[in-house]
């Protein structure tokens, strides 16, 4: 039986080995693109426009990066920085192609997807990429905007770096800005009008209690400061007696709710996806955080958790630095309302969504336990694991448990 067990473990070690591996590879672009300095312009607005957070949130992708010079060329021109952000989410292609792929494209072209495409900004075939294999060692890339039986806008370089079947970033000859990209207005924070776009876009019952509640003043106040991102619960989310409850609250209560739905700064979905810690909210200060924290949902969702519930971000309203607001499809409660308040019952039930018995007033609420790392979401364990916080000790000590166990059979 000794040669059996030590095959088994030999086995059981080599899996668990090859999945810590797998969940601990994270990419990381500007880290990345810091050792190439020819391609700082690059890495650097990959970060102003938030692009970089969105391709480490990712699992495939495919950057085409370009020279300096090519950067400011392509400034010269005086984009706004919304259209900046268009085109370089067209250097972000939503596949792995290092150089054998390119130089072996079956049928010798193919299209694929680009973040702007994904992002939903992008109209009809705008955001698709055409890559051809020219042959000779020669690939094109162009904008398939631009129509067709047009001349590539760039040519492949180099590979800068590959890592199968995760991140690959080459270099192409210079930035690709097609033609036809719309110039995207640029709109001073005071003159957007946070609640016209909600009412047209199914999010009226949120805009009604924000106008009703004043809260909508502070968010306007916040976006002219610097930033707002915005998580607004679509109707549906308010249907059935949520309506009374919520209006049962006392009016401090109301206004934190609403507050808890909205935090400082511009924070696209990419930045989101890639958060790790808890975030604090415009409802947060003094002994109570009212904070919430991010997971990923597929490769292009984001799930909301407050501690006592779940929402998932199921599109975005809008996105222009310095505003983002996304639609949720369920109203986010937080611990300090409605979770569970310690009391000499240990059994006693966490309250439901909406419904305290007799709501108290926020002074004397008693906080849940709210610890750094975890807000008591579902499937908190499970974002975890996937983000790749399992330490080469944690390796070390399940390998040994595992020679342990196999040791007593």
């Amino acid at each position: 039986m000794e040669a059996p067990r030590q095959h088994c473990f030999f086995y059981l070690t080599v899996v668990i080995l090859s999945w810590c591996f797998c969940t601990c590879s994270a990419h990381n672009i500007t880290k990345v693109l810091a050792g190439h300095p020819s391609l700082g312009l690059f890495n650097e607005y990959l970060t102003k426009t938030r692009i970089a957070d969105d391709v480490n949130s990712r699992s495939v992708v495919t950057v085409l990066a370009v020279s300096n010079a090519s950067v400011e060329a392509m400034l010269s021109r005086g984009h706004g920085l919304q259209t900046l952000k268009h085109v370089f989410t067209l250097h972000v292609l939503l596949d792995y192609l290092d150089n054998a792929k390119l130089h072996n494209i079956r049928k010798g072209t193919m299209l694929s997807t680009s973040l702007f495409q994904a992002s939903g900004a992008a109209k009809g075939m705008n955001g698709f990429i055409n890559i051809t294999d020219m042959k000779k060692g020669v690939v094109g890339f162009r904008a398939v905007a631009d129509g067709h039986g047009s001349n590539p806008d760039a040519y492949y370089m180099k590979s800068i770096i590959s890592e199968p079947y995760n991140l690959s970033i080459v270099q192409i000859s210079n930035m690709i800005v097609p033609s036809r990209i719309a110039e995207a207005p640029t709109v001073a924070p005071e003159e957007v009008n946070i609640t016209q776009i909600l009412i047209r876009t199914g999010h009226e019952t949120f805009a009604r209690l924000l106008n009703q509640t004043g809260v909508l003043k502070t968010y306007e106040e916040v976006l002219a400061a610097g930033g707002l991102t915005v998580f607004a619960p679509n109707d549906g989310a308010f249907r059935g007696k949520l309506i009374k409850k919520f209006k049962a609250l006392p009016a401090n209560l109301q206004a934190k709710l609403l507050e808890y739905h909205a935090r400082e700064g511009y924070s696209p979905l990419g930045t989101l996806r890639s958060s790790r810690a808890n975030l604090t909210t415009l409802a947060s200060g003094g002994r109570l955080r009212y904070s919430l924290s991010v997971s990923k949902n597929g490769e292009s969702s984001a799930k909301v958790h407050s501690g006592v519930n779940t929402a998932v971000i199921s599109g975005t309203l809008v996105d222009d630095q310095p505003l983002v607001i996304f639609s949720i499809d369920k109203v986010l409660q937080p611990l300090q309302i409605f979770g569970t308040v310690p009391g000499p019952a240990p059994a006693e039930s966490p309250a439901r969504a909406f419904s305290p018995p007799a709501p108290p007033k926020e002074d004397s609420v008693v906080p849940a336990p709210e610890p750094d790392t975890d807000l008591a979401a579902p499937d908190k364990s499970k974002a975890n694991l996937n983000a790749g916080k399992l330490s080469p000790a944690g390796i070390g000590i399940a390998v040994l448990s595992l020679a342990a166990a196999l040791g007593h059979m």
